[in-house]
């Protein structure tokens, strides 16, 4: 069997470890933080069509895997995950990429919840990217109002 090859593997990289340690970009969170860094680790990462993903594997069990209970369990449960793995990623490609913190980043975030595959929509939630203000806005509010 002959599968298409749709990816470039050069574009893939699997489980990339990040340590967020800039303090110019986390300042304004030190003095609710323990630590001065975050540290976490993408599933997957690859780049198509001149835009970029995060691939967010997941194994929750649900009753059911429709887009309104995938979509409001990652938002409920996912939020501060999407955004230090956004403003992770927006860093590393500003400094393997040259891209600009101002511009939006193309692509997203796509959470497969991998007991959702024979579902119509096969465990699947996509999330586009925030701009990096955006991100560091919510982390901001999310960190220095916790409820």
């Amino acid at each position: 069997m002959n599968i298409p090859k749709l990816i470039d593997q050069t574009n893939i990289k699997k489980e990339i470890g990040f340590l967020i340690q800039d303090i110019k970009h986390i300042q304004e969170f030190k003095p609710i933080l323990d630590r001065n860094f975050f540290t976490g680790n993408l599933d997957l990462f690859f780049e198509h069509n001149k835009k970029f993903y995060l691939l967010d594997y997941k194994t929750n069990k649900f009753p059911k895997y429709d887009i309104e209970t995938l979509k409001n369990y990652t938002d409920n449960h996912y939020k501060i995950q999407y955004l230090l793995y956004s403003y992770a990623l927006y860093l590393w490609l500003n400094q393997i990429k040259k891209i600009d913190l101002k511009q939006k980043l193309p692509g997203g975030i796509i959470y497969y919840y991998v007991r959702g595959y024979k579902e119509t929509t096969k465990g699947i939630y996509y999330k586009d990217f925030f701009t990096f203000e955006e991100i560091h806005q919510q982390l901001k509010e999310i960190l220095c109002n916790p409820s």
